[in-house]
Parts: C-alpha cells; structure tokens; sequence
C-alpha cells in the first residue's frame, strides 16, 4: 500500500512514506513510475522536519526475486532528500550507506531481518528497534529469537554506527 503519514516523537515531525514494490502473485517486485510521481508531490506539499522511506523490496541490493526497477526508486529517494530506507524482503540483517558524489545525497538503507517462519539458511529470526535514531549516537538494537529445544531465547546484539 502506497500512503504518507506524519507522526510527531519528540517533537519531531516525521514524515513515513511507504511503497508497494510487490507485484500481485509474485516475489518479484516493481514500483510504477507514476505513482512515484504522485508520492512526490504529495511529499512537496507536506511539512515536516525528517523523512524515511519504507519499502518491501532492497534498493541497493538483490536476490533472485528482484525490485526490476530499483534505479527508479533511488532517483525518488534522492529527489526527495530522504536519508533512511527500510525494507526487507530477503529476510537478512544489513545496514548499507549510499552516496551519490555527483549529486551529493546519502542515504542508509536497512534490511531489517524477519520474524518470518520461513528463514535465510543458518539465520535466526530476528526484529530490530533503534536508539537515538538518525543522531551521530544511533544505536540499532538486533534481537534475535532462538528456538532451542523445547525453549525459545532471545538475544540482543547492539551496532554502533560511530
């Protein structure tokens, strides 16, 4: 589902953008070129202090079930100054930073694991929260749950982006 929603934390207004990069039926994905389109102006007319952007499929990588058009959608994330991608899809933990030197925009994408039954091979099922986020002093929180006979653990495991 394609929608924008500003939440205040803080006092801070964050703009959540969300795309529908799934395809009907499929594990592919793609995102349409007009509703981009349509997402940015409704950025344009939105106010708000911080942007993130959240999207089933990675932008900055892939697997065997690709976004097709992945180029597209980092054009829109450049366009629209967004610094925080979340996504997901290939049920792995990653934190990627992306720079564009000739138009001078970063942004960090994070594959946020899964709490999906089904898992990559010798993963664990994991879910992530964040500390601090988008500061010098962010801390992402990785908490892995752990089927161990008849119990189920939990561990946590901290990254320092500093």
């Amino acid at each position: 589902i394609n929608f924008l929603k500003s939440i205040i934390i803080d006092g801070v207004s964050m703009l959540v953008v969300c795309l529908d990069s799934c395809e009907l039926y499929e594990d592919n994905g793609i995102v349409d070129k007009e509703m981009l389109r349509s997402v940015s102006r409704a950025i344009g007319m939105a106010n708000f202090d911080r942007i993130i952007l959240l999207n089933h499929h990675s932008i900055l990588d892939t697997d065997s079930d690709p976004l097709f058009n992945s180029w597209l959608v980092i054009e829109f994330v450049r366009e629209n100054n967004i610094e925080h991608v979340f996504c997901g899809h290939t049920h792995q933990l990653s934190v990627m930073n992306s720079t564009d030197l000739y138009h001078q925009h970063s942004f960090t994408q994070y594959k946020n694991g899964s709490l999906s039954s089904v898992n990559t091979p010798s993963d664990t099922n994991m879910f992530l929260y964040y500390e601090n986020f988008g500061s010098q002093e962010m801390v992402i929180h990785v908490i892995r749950a752990i089927v161990e006979g008849e119990s189920l653990n939990f561990e946590e495991e901290l990254i320092r982006l500093t």
